[in-house]
Parts: structure tokens; sequence; C-alpha cells
């Protein structure tokens, strides 16, 4: 029997040691699987922070897209704006050369008016220098012939 015995221990023995390897394979196994999945942890905090990153800047480029479409906004009513002043002033513009025109018209005429009227003044002038002369002489003969 205590072949049968030593041979039961040993059998034991093999089996405590087949357990043994067995969990110093499953705690290896385990610390791999806990070390792989620490990094696929990681590699997961990576990408979820690139894809917050990414998401922020597509937001922050969405904020810059709106706020610049605002901007050009006002800055075309703003463009609109002035465009519509400039056209009341070249209308006003316009209305005022055009009375500058007439009223350089006007003192064309006027020029040419008093041109006329100095020219028949002189005329006037000339008959009544030589009316006056006329009757000097008139009077001159009188005199004499009296």
């Amino acid at each position: 029997m205590s072949a049968r015995i030593a041979r039961i221990k040993k059998l034991l023995e093999l089996r405590e040691h087949g357990l043994k390897k067995a969990q110093a394979i499953f705690a290896a196994a385990e610390r791999d699987t806990v070390e792989k999945r620490g990094a696929a942890a990681r590699e997961a905090d990576r990408w979820l922070g690139a894809v917050e990153e990414a998401n922020a800047l597509r937001s922050a480029q969405v904020d810059d897209f709106i706020m610049a479409r605002a901007d050009v906004a006002a800055l075309r009513r703003a463009v609109e704006g002035r465009e519509k002043e400039l056209a009341t002033a070249n209308a006003a513009l316009a209305r005022a050369t055009g009375g500058l025109i007439h009223a350089n018209r006007e003192v064309r005429q006027m020029e040419l008016y008093m041109e006329s009227a100095r020219e028949q003044l002189r005329i006037l002038d000339k008959k009544l220098d030589r009316t006056l002369s006329d009757e000097l002489a008139d009077r001159a003969r009188r005199t004499k012939l009296s």
C-alpha cells in the first residue's frame, strides 16, 4: 500500500505542480490582459481626446465662419449705405451742375445784352456828338450871319 500511497502522493504532487503551473500561466495571462486593457484604454482615451479636439476645432471653425459671415453681411450693408449716400450726392451734384449750367447761360445772355447795350450807347453817343456839333455849327453860323 505504501507504493500506492507513494503513487497517489506523486500524482497529487504532479497535480499540485500542474495546478501551480496553470495558476502561473493564468496570472501571466491576467497580467498581460490587464496590461493590454490598460493600453487599449489609453489608446481609446487618446482617440477620444483627438475626436474631442477635432470636434472643438470644427465647432470653433463653424463659429468663426458664422461670425465672419455676419461681419461680411454687416460690411455689405455698410457698403450699400455708402452707395446710397454716394448716389444721393451724385444726384445732388447733377442738380447743382444743371443749375450752374443754367446760371452760366443766363450770365452769358446778360453779358451779350450788356455788349449790345454798350454798342447802342456808343452809337447814340456818336449821334449825340454829331447832333451837338451840328447844333454848335448852326449856332456859330447864325451868330456870324446876324
